[in-house]
């Protein structure tokens, strides 16, 4: 009961932060940003430290420094004469350049490519996600788009979990979470769906007009996928790890990372979805 009462308490303080960021004024979507990316990139690095990574310091700083960078890039998308886009592909190209000239420079050569993929996945796997939030709250109707997204993460969530509880028999990716089962997975799916066309009516007005019912509808189908696999994808992390929570800064939910999985592959998605869903 304990446990249940400290895991609600931090749920609603999370979802409060994440709602507040994205539709408050700027400079709170850059704020929300930057305290992901820092959370996340720490766990992240902890992680890679039980995966053979060498835990230099300085070198972490450097990476976690490389996230958090691209991360908030997508503010400059505001700058006139597309500057924005340009700015952001130069300090990609330049760190992805710049971290190999890096590893050089480590005595122990496996060691130091070992570092260098791991800084590479999470420029991919964090940065990039996240300079993905940032660049839709820039969009007409981005921040609705975005609350929307989270909203539906956790509906997915929320119909996997009380679907899987009560029918749940058929494992859907055992090896790495041997909790998820394919009755939970389609709950999610339906809950996904119909959240996805509700979201529709209720925000109408503030989403883009070019984005209709059926969009939100199948929106709500590919958030249901993507999502999984990000879940999987973490739980592959920590249990090559050997590590049942990410980190201990949410009781109750373990770490950031573990809180942001299913966004972090939902998010590029969801840019490019939309960004598609306009266009048609």
């Amino acid at each position: 009961m304990k446990n249940l009462l400290l895991r609600s308490v931090t749920g609603i303080i999370y979802i409060a932060v994440i709602v507040c960021g994205i539709m408050l004024p700027s400079p709170a979507i850059w704020v929300l940003i930057f305290l992901l990316a820092v959370g996340a990139a720490s766990e992240y690095h902890q992680l890679t430290q039980k995966l053979g990574s060498s835990g230099n310091s300085p070198l972490m700083f450097f990476d976690t420094l490389g996230v958090m960078s691209v991360s908030l890039l997508a503010a400059t998308a505001a700058t006139p004469g597309g500057m924005g886009v340009i700015s952001m592909i130069m300090f990609i190209v330049l760190y992805m350049l710049s971290r190999p000239i890096v590893a050089l420079y480590n005595a122990d050569m496996k060691k130091s490519l070992v570092d260098l993929g791991f800084a590479m996945l999470a420029l991919v796997y964090i940065g990039l996600p996240l300079c993905c939030m940032g660049w839709m709250s820039l969009m007409n109707g981005g921040r609705w788009l975005l609350l929307g997204m989270f909203i539906l993460i956790w509906l997915n969530d929320t119909g996997a979990f009380i679907i899987g509880s009560m029918l749940g028999s058929k494992k859907l990716f055992e090896r790495l979470s041997p909790k998820k089962s394919w009755e939970g997975f389609f709950g999610g799916l339906v809950f996904c769906i119909i959240g996805g066309v509700v979201y529709y009516y209720c925000a109408r007005s503030y989403i883009p007009e070019r984005i209709s019912a059926v969009d939100m509808g199948v929106y709500g189908a590919v958030v249901a996928a993507v999502a999984t696999w990000g879940d999987l994808f973490e739980s592959m992390l920590k249990r090559a790890a050997g590590v049942k929570d990410s980190g201990t800064l949410l009781p109750g939910h373990g770490g950031v990372l573990d809180r942001i999985d299913s966004f972090l592959f939902v998010a590029p998605v969801t840019l490019i979805y939309m960004t598609i869903a306009q266009i048609n």
